[in-house]
């Protein structure tokens, strides 16, 4: 009776009783590779019926298989037509099929097909905080915050125990700028439930965005404590201690985020204005450029560095740079700033003040403000 290690935990070894006229060969102790599922992997195509080989034609029977070719997502592009049909056909009173319909939906990003389908789920079951949850979470996809919050605030009335329907409405009240509701529900989700990491990391960004800094750096100290390896809550603590000043622990955060996740390219912009706060630029430009590279549509980061390339003295490449963010991204009102200085450098006095009254006119107070001493500057030579 050999040992050997199994195949489906590969690190396991097992004593194989199985009797066989040859006896195995090989090293049945060496090592095997670990075998993950991921999206590219995982299979793509027709669910088909295993036993029976052959279902019958009963409306259960075709509903079951139609929802079977969305619910994995395997066979999206032919199952939500099937489904689609297969319920126009027979108007089963059972909402499930509708819902499973919505999530196909959802999961192609048709939101607003979707809404109409949990709509009627909820119709057929108009009491069901479950339903109603899914609703609002497509309602908000689709960024219909309002009507999200009715849905919800009636699941939370149906269900008031459950954690989900308070964290998914203080979502939808923070982005209504309805801050103190919307830290409430949250609060109370996490009372209900405090293992989910999500709704820490949701109040600490509603946290941040009230201005109080070192309770948001909790809440997503929070969230990763239970949930690590998630690259945008590593970017939101490092930038809670950013803003505090805490930049050795910031940059550590940041460089995680990037670790788990290197085509964020929101973290290395703001990995590179770590870096430059932390007198490391030529890090910072690294940074920056590795930042337009991965994605050129990025307005922040041909910013960055472009001032970066201001600061060390190549005007030329700076004024490439900023003047593809304010292409990119007209309201860049610190880009405006910065290509215009520029440009003033370079002896473009017309463009400099081109730029500038645009960071004037914008809504950017620090921006306003930069901007304007230039102009005085430039007016009053």
């Amino acid at each position: 009776m050999p040992r050997r290690r199994t195949d489906d935990a590969v690190h396991v070894v097992m004593t194989d009783h199985l009797i066989a006229r040859r006896p195995p060969t090989g090293d049945l102790l060496a090592e095997k590779p670990e075998r993950a599922e991921t999206a590219e992997s995982s299979y793509r195509g027709e669910v088909v019926p295993y036993y029976p080989a052959k279902i019958s034609s009963t409306a259960d029977d075709q509903l079951t298989l139609a929802v079977a070719q969305v619910r994995e997502q395997s066979n999206l592009k032919a199952g939500l037509p099937l489904l689609a049909s297969q319920i126009a056909r027979h108007h089963p009173s059972e909402p499930g099929y509708y819902a499973e319909l919505a999530e196909g939906y959802l999961a192609v990003g048709d939101a607003a097909t979707a809404i109409q389908s949990f709509e009627e789920a909820s119709r057929l079951d108009p009491d069901s905080a479950p339903r109603l949850i899914q609703w609002g979470d497509a309602l908000m996809q689709a960024g219909q915050w309002a009507d999200a919050e009715i849905k919800l605030r009636r699941a939370t009335e149906l269900a008031p125990g459950d954690p989900r329907a308070w964290g998914r409405l203080g979502w939808a009240l923070w982005q209504q700028d309805k801050a103190a509701e919307a830290k409430s529900a949250l609060e109370k989700a996490i009372g209900l439930d405090a293992e989910v990491p999500e709704l820490y990391n949701n109040l600490g960004l509603i946290l941040w965005g009230t201005g109080d800094r070192s309770a948001a750096e909790k809440q997503f100290r929070a969230a990763l404590r239970i949930q690590p390896g998630i690259s945008e809550w590593r970017l939101n603590l490092g930038r809670a201690l950013a803003a505090q000043g805490q930049l050795a622990e910031a940059r550590f955060q940041m460089e995680e985020s990037l670790r788990l996740k290197p085509e964020n390219v929101q973290a290395r912009v703001d990995y590179a204005r770590v870096l430059t706060d932390s007198n490391r630029p030529a890090d910072a430009e690294k940074q920056a450029k590795l930042a337009v590279e991965t994605d050129p549509s990025s307005a922040p980061g041909h910013e960055i560095w472009g001032a970066l390339l201001a600061t060390k003295g190549d005007l030329s490449g700076a004024r490439r740079e900023l003047l593809e963010a304010v292409r990119l991204q007209p309201g860049n009102w610190p880009a405006q700033v910065e290509v215009g200085i520029v440009l003033a450098r370079q002896g473009d006095r017309t463009g400099a003040i081109q730029h500038l009254t645009v960071a004037v006119q914008g809504p950017d107070p620090n921006a306003r403000a930069a901007a304007e001493q230039a102009l005085r500057s430039l007016t009053s030579k």
